[in-house]
């Protein structure tokens, strides 16, 4: 029997086993072939412990010499050994994003000189990398876009199928009937829980029904698809029946895209008896109370829901509404009190500062800390989660700023962890990247003194001062004059 090796990476979160490593799995699965899953990032937080972990996800990404990076480097291989690598004939690694590109570049490199297994790599984080691999012999085979039908007709020897080793990839018409993700593979009491019972990934969508200009989902998944509210909810039912598991995250852009079908979703699972104990959410779009009535706030009630994680990004509405997230600080209003009556949770996404966002705006910004304090204070609002300043990603809509030099990307910025960041805005000289990261302590500033929580604070400051380390490192290579960070309010 024709034997697999499913690998993820460091770095993800560790609260539950990877969705693309459970459905890669159960489409080689399906196809035949013996399956085996190494997930070499839980096994490292398990060894290390979480502070310890996050201590080395955040020195991995942002510095150039860190101690950590011999010692990360030693216990992937260690993991590797320790599987018999001999005995596979495909490999299959999986790669989220840019946090996992090194260490999916050390896998790949090894395994191909180790063992004859047919290597394969895949997901957001080699979409635009990934023939790196290709050319210099690492990777047999490198897959782009959606990888269910690209594995199938892999393991089936047509390698000329969209979106295999650069081919331009195809969507997935029907993801109604993809197999869903199998977590038989993994031992769910390895992963660090949010509540007191596993806790595992679904999907009900893929792709998005906003443009927002800053983020790249539109590049993978250019056609919003989902599935029916029925088939979703079966999913859900099945996962309780056979794992035991109560909590749900979606992994969807957003788990409200198709309001007739999250209606259907949220029918079924209400008729469902042990519904009461489901505990689920995930990514959400605010909309106006027009779309968002009263009543759909019940029945999300109703169905267990419990949580939303929404990008509300910013404070000021001029600057959202160039986000292209159409809604406003009302819409947010009316939000946060219908949460409050149901008992919903709600996650902040922020984004401290935008490309073109004057002093101002900032401080119009921090007014929010105030204006739903409340909402903070009984736990509507669970946290905010801030990044440290604006990213840049490749095929989004912002970066066309920079296709176009009416922005531009530092000379010599060619870190991962930098080059997305090192922006520079000419019409905005004042916007400095040190700028950037005051006013991102700012927000943090003021969050605090109003009660909110800012989630993982201190893993957010240290990669404020991890960013500023690796930028000053950047401007002395490039022989550019070094700026302080200063950190009181303007």
């Amino acid at each position: 029997m024709t034997k697999t090796l499913v690998i993820n990476p460091p770095f993800l979160e560790p609260h539950r086993p990877p969705i693309s490593c459970a459905i890669i799995a159960e489409v080689a699965r399906l196809a035949g072939h013996d399956v085996t899953m190494l997930d070499i990032n839980i096994e490292l937080f398990n060894a290390v412990g979480h502070n310890t972990f996050m201590q080395y996800q955040n020195e991995y990404l942002f510095t150039n010499d860190s101690p950590s990076k011999d010692v990360l480097q030693n216990f992937i291989l260690d993991q590797l050994n320790a599987t018999n690598l001999e005995q596979f004939d495909w490999i299959l690694i999986s790669c989220f994003s840019d946090w996992e590109y090194d260490t999916t570049v050390i896998i790949s490199e090894y395994c191909k000189k180790t063992c004859s297994a047919k290597i394969v790599i895949g997901g957001p984080g080699v979409h635009t990398r990934g023939k790196e691999l290709l050319d210099k012999g690492s990777v047999d085979y490198w897959v782009v876009g959606e990888g269910e039908l690209s594995l199938k007709s892999l393991f089936a020897g047509q390698t000329n199928y969209p979106g295999i080793n650069g081919r331009e990839p195809e969507q997935i018409e029907d993801i109604e009937n993809l197999p869903w993700p199998n977590y038989d593979f993994f031992d769910l009491a390895r992963y660090d829980w949010l509540l007191e019972s596993p806790d595992v990934f679904i999907y009900g969508s893929r792709g998005c029904v906003r443009k927002c200009t800053f983020c790249d989902i539109a590049s993978f998944w250019p056609k919003f698809r989902w599935r029916s509210g029925n088939n979703l909810a079966d999913e859900m039912i099945n996962h309780y029946e056979k794992y035991g598991v109560q909590n749900f995250f979606f992994a969807d852009s957003l788990l409200n895209g198709n309001l007739k079908e999250f209606r259907v979703f949220l029918d079924r699972l209400s008729r469902f008896d042990d519904a009461k104990k489901f505990h689920w959410g995930g990514y959400g779009i605010i909309r106006p109370k027009s779309q968002h009535p009263a009543e759909l706030f019940d029945q999300m009630r109703d169905a267990g829901g419990k949580f939303l994680s929404v990008g509300v990004e910013t404070g000021v509405d001029r600057i959202r509404e160039d986000m292209k997230k159409k809604f406003t600080n009302d819409d947010i209003d009316w939000h946060l009190e219908q949460s409050q009556r149901i008992g919903l949770q709600n996650v902040f996404l922020m984004i401290s500062s935008w490309y073109d966002e004057t002093p101002e705006e900032h401080q119009e910004y921090l007014q929010i800390f105030k204006r739903w304090q409340n909402y903070a204070a009984d736990g509507t609002i669970y946290g905010m989660n801030v990044n440290p300043t604006l990213q840049f990603l490749a095929n989004t809509p912002i970066q066309e700023l920079i296709t176009r030099n009416e922005m531009s990307i530092e000379p010599g910025a060619t870190k991962p962890s930098l080059k997305t960041i090192a922006w520079v805005n000419p019409n905005m000289p004042e916007l400095t990247f040190a700028e950037r990261l005051r006013r991102t302590v700012n927000l943090v500033e003021e969050a605090t003194k109003n009660n909110w929580n800012v989630i993982n604070k201190e893993v957010k400051l240290n990669e404020i001062k991890l960013s500023l380390q690796s930028y000053l490192e950047h401007q002395h290579e490039v022989k550019k004059p070094v700026f302080q960070l200063h950190l009181e309010k303007p």
